[in-house]
């Protein structure tokens, strides 16, 4: 399938990692705290006062958004399904045409006889869509060793090759379009918490699993409740950093679109790779390997393979997230999109799969716009002032400008970096304000020194998080030693409904005088080549890369994490930082044409997630200086 279809370097789940939450996650483009499966087992009060397996639960009420069933059954559409977690719900009041009850002992080759049967039907009764979910190797993974997975394996790519032989021999091979994926990867167990040793579990709820999750069911007032969970996040502050992380949802990393459902715990126990967490060793059903892990962590990565009429040849994409699948899917069985409700997913991602459809191109913001311009000074850089785009003959641009509405501010914090920058001009904005600073920094200017630092009276935390952005400002003038010359831009996030969807510029407006809620810094650099001497473009258009994160700006690190290890757990994508500030990075319109990046490069660069820091070996003398430094 690789050979002659497209493939991945691999795929990322959504967190936590888990089945159902994945499952659904493909079904509908949006993550967990969207679709409200946020764990094989949730909480909701206001349906039950108690845990419910979602496995067990037909009730539709746990499932939130549209399954790309249901959008198709909407436009009269037949869909198909062979066990995919939650199609046997009426969600919205409907369900695929074709619905089979789950049944775990059914054979495989009697689940890929449906499949082919079905397409078989004469045209008005064949589904154009068939979902199917295989329970191997995940269900012998959990309690078995490596040689039973690897023989569950072998048995899954078996009769992977009856189906391509049978739908050959029905000469329906290149009739069809195919995507075989997982959802998840799997890790060994090596470390077992459990709640009830670790702290006192009077009046709280605990979920287990890789992900613990603790509830606090009687507190129903606000105050009282986040009360709660500060003395609580107090006790287990810098339990054991080395197994697993500690988060309330205004801490968590953004990154896992993870915070805003009810449904999500009080306080988030993160494991790290071969931690798990039982209520109490009672609970324990002694499983060898689980899964729910960060998606970013290579045992927790899923594949994705597609083949058939419709799909590129010999593609091999950049990793993405399983939330891109759903327009995809829409694309491929050419429906209208614009009946489908929104999804998380990012407009145009996967567009280079296709093969012989026509799509749109990606639209983004509407030319009437205000634009943030870079431009190059004397061989400095400053921000230009802000213009209308009606005014051409004013509107110098580059290729990494970045473009926001009229009523969007993203609030100056102008003392963040004074005494860094005395060697060169600091850029920013007087008119709409639409980052805290845009800087191209010289490695043979910019000089680090923490005495220079400045707290800023803007409505930060920096007195407690100066530490941590004290050393995002040490890796960063690194890396402009390094290769001599980095593009820098921060700005302030105000992100207090918890929404992974585009930003509401006027809603921006309104919290400009607000404490943000997080912070964002990006990098740029040219990698393998150079700045060119007159503009913010590398000499090879496509050696640009970006290395974004997005801080909490709330008081207090409860992991006493040494910054290396703090920076890398919040980094962040640039769609991640699109869609909490309303900004656009690298054009693909609006500017001279020679300046355009591609909608191939500039999309997978923004929805890119950085995995490691850049020369993260490399800053390990940095990583031990700064575990010396006093939490």
């Amino acid at each position: 399938m690789a050979k002659c279809g497209t493939t991945a370097e691999y795929m990322y789940g959504t967190y936590p990692t888990k089945t159902f939450p994945n499952h659904y996650s493909i079904a509908t483009g949006l993550y967990p705290e969207s679709h409200g499966i946020v764990d094989n087992v949730i909480y909701d009060n206001r349906l039950k006062t108690e845990f419910i397996n979602i496995r067990r639960t037909n009730d539709p009420q746990y499932f939130n958004g549209e399954p790309i069933w249901n959008v198709l059954e909407r436009q009269n559409v037949t869909t198909a399904c062979l066990f995919w977690p939650a199609c046997d719900s009426m969600i919205n009041g409907m369900q695929s045409t074709y619905n089979l009850k789950y049944n775990r002992s059914m054979p495989y080759r009697d689940r890929m006889d449906q499949i082919v049967a079905w397409l078989g039907m004469p045209t008005n009764l064949r589904p154009s869509l068939i979902m199917a979910y295989f329970d191997q190797p995940d269900f012998v993974s959990h309690f078995k060793d490596n040689e039973e997975i690897s023989k569950e394996l072998e048995n899954i790519e078996h009769i992977l090759d009856y189906l391509f032989k049978t739908l050959h021999s029905m000469e329906l091979l290149n009739c069809v379009n195919v995507i075989i994926l997982s959802d998840h990867g799997i890790q060994k167990i090596n470390h077992r918490y459990y709640f009830d040793e670790m702290i006192n579990s009077e009046n709280i709820l605990f979920a287990d699993g890789v992900i613990g999750q603790m509830y606090f069911p009687n507190d129903t007032n606000s105050l009282t409740l986040q009360d709660k969970i500060m003395k609580t996040m107090e006790k287990l502050k810098c339990y054991n950093k080395e197994y697993y992380r500690v988060y309330d949802k205004r801490r968590i990393p953004k990154r896992y679109h993870f915070s805003k459902s009810n449904r999500i715990g009080d306080i988030i126990l993160d494991a790290q790779l071969g931690t798990i967490f039982y209520e109490n060793i009672a609970a324990d059903y002694n499983k060898t390997h689980d899964h729910g892990y960060d998606f970013i962590l290579e045992p927790m990565h899923a594949i994705f393979y597609a083949y058939g009429p419709n799909i590129a040849q010999g593609l091999v994409l950049k990793p993405f997230q399983n939330v891109e699948l759903f327009n995809l899917m829409i694309a491929l069985l050419n429906v209208n999109s614009n009946l489908s409700s929104p999804n998380n997913g990012t407009e145009g991602r996967l567009n280079s799969v296709l093969n012989g459809i026509s799509v749109n191109k990606p639209q983004r913001s509407d030319l009437t716009s205000t634009i943030a311009l870079i431009e190059r000074i004397n061989s400095n850089f400053s921000l230009s002032q802000l213009r209308q785009e009606n005014d051409p003959a004013e509107l110098i641009t580059t290729s990494l400008s970045v473009k926001g509405t009229n009523d969007l501010q993203v609030n100056l914090h102008s003392d963040f970096l004074k005494g860094h920058f005395t060697n060169l001009e600091k850029i920013t904005s007087d008119y709409a304000k639409l980052y805290n600073e845009v800087v191209v920094i010289s490695g043979s200017i910019y000089d680090f020194d923490d005495n220079d630092f400045v707290a800023d009276s803007s409505g930060l935390y920096l007195k407690r998080l100066l530490r941590h952005f004290t050393n995002l400002e040490k890796i960063t003038s690194d890396y402009a030693k390094l290769y001599n010359e980095v593009v820098v831009i921060s700005g302030s996030i105000y992100d207090f409904d918890d929404n992974d969807f585009v930003a509401d510029s006027s809603g921006l407006y309104l919290k400009r005088n607000t404490t943000p809620s997080h912070i964002f810094r990006v990098i740029f650099r040219c990698k393998n080549s150079r700045w060119l001497n007159d503009e913010l473009q590398c000499n090879n258009v496509k050696s640009l890369d970006v290395l974004s994160f997005i801080l909490p700006n709330v008081p207090g690190d409860y992991n006493c994490l040494d910054s290396l290890s703090y920076l890398t757990a919040n980094k962040a994508s640039l769609r991640d930082i699109e869609l909490l500030t309303g900004l656009e990075f690298l054009p693909t319109s609006w500017i001279p044409a020679a300046e355009l990046y591609d909608d191939e490069f500039s999309i997978t660069l923004r929805t890119m997630m950085p995995e490691y820091l850049w020369l993260e070996k490399e800053q390990k003398r940095f990583k031990n200086d700064m575990n010396s430094s006093r939490y």
